[in-house]
C-alpha cells in the first residue's frame, strides 16, 4: 500500500480554512512531503482553533432528513450525503469529499467525509495490516476502537482513534476491499463534536451501495 491512506488525512486538513481566510483551502507546498504535512496539520489545527467547534452542531435526525444522494459512475459508489454539505470531487487523489458549512466567521474547521480508491493488498486482511501500520506514523496516534463491519454485504473494517496534539483530533474509518481496490472513508473532527458528527458520518456510510 502506498501513502495515500495518509494523504486523505491530510485532505481532512487541507479543507480546514486558515484564519481570516473564509472558506478558502491550503494548498500544497512544492516539496513538502505528504507525510510531513499530515503532521503538520494535525498539530497547527488542534491548539485552540477547535474551541468554536460544538457550537456548529446539527442533530443527526435532522440532517437524516434532508440528505441527497450521490452516485460515481467510475468507481460504482453510491451513497447519501447531507443537503447542504458541498460536494468536491477530484480533490488531491480523492474520489470525493464531503464537506460540512461552516458555522460563522469564528469556525476554523470543515468536517469533511472523504473516499479514496487505491490498489489493495491480497486480502481485507492484509490491506488493514498496512493501514493500520501507517496510522502509527500519525502524531500521538492511539487507537480507539476496531471492528468488522458488513458494507452493503462485503465485509470490511471500522477504525476509531486519536491523533494530533492537545487537544487531539479523533477520526473514524471505514474501508472494504471490491475488485481488487481498497475503498476507504475516512472521518474526523475535534473530540468535543466527534459524537454528534460521527452520527452522520455512521449515516453516510449506512446508505454506501456498490454497482
Amino acid at each position: 500500500m502506498t501513502h495515500r491512506l495518509l494523504v486523505s488525512l491530510c485532505i481532512l486538513f487541507l479543507l480546514a480554512p486558515p484564519p481570516f481566510a473564509g472558506a478558502a483551502s491550503y494548498g500544497m507546498p512544492k516539496g513538502v512531503s505528504r507525510e510531513r504535512m499530515v503532521n503538520r496539520h494535525l498539530r497547527g489545527k488542534t491548539r485552540g482553533a477547535m474551541t468554536n467547534i460544538s457550537r456548529k452542531f446539527t442533530r443527526p435526525d435532522e440532517v437524516a432528513r434532508s440528505m441527497k444522494t450521490y452516485k460515481n459512475e467510475a468507481h460504482g459508489i453510491t451513497l447519501g450525503y447531507p443537503a447542504n454539505w458541498k460536494v468536491i470531487e477530484n480533490y488531491m487523489n480523492t474520489v470525493v469529499s464531503f464537506v460540512s458549512p461552516l458555522a460563522d466567521v469564528h469556525d476554523t474547521l470543515t468536517e469533511n467525509v472523504n473516499i479514496l480508491v487505491e490498489d489493495a493488498e491480497d486480502s481485507l486482511a492484509e490491506s488493514t495490516r498496512s493501514a493500520l501500520e501507517e496510522l502509527q506514523n500519525l502524531e500521538r496516534f492511539k487507537l480507539v476502537s476496531s471492528e468488522d463491519i458488513i458494507l452493503d454485504s462485503l465485509p470490511g473494517k471500522a477504525v476509531s482513534y486519536t491523533a494530533g496534539a492537545s487537544p487531539p483530533l479523533k477520526f473514524k474509518q471505514v474501508w472494504t476491499v471490491r475488485n481488487g481496490k481498497l475503498i476507504i472513508f475516512t472521518f474526523a473532527s475535534a473530540s468535543d463534536a466527534f459524537r454528534e458528527y460521527v452520527k452522520i458520518f455512521d449515516k453516510m456510510v449506512s446508505t454506501v451501495s456498490f454497482q
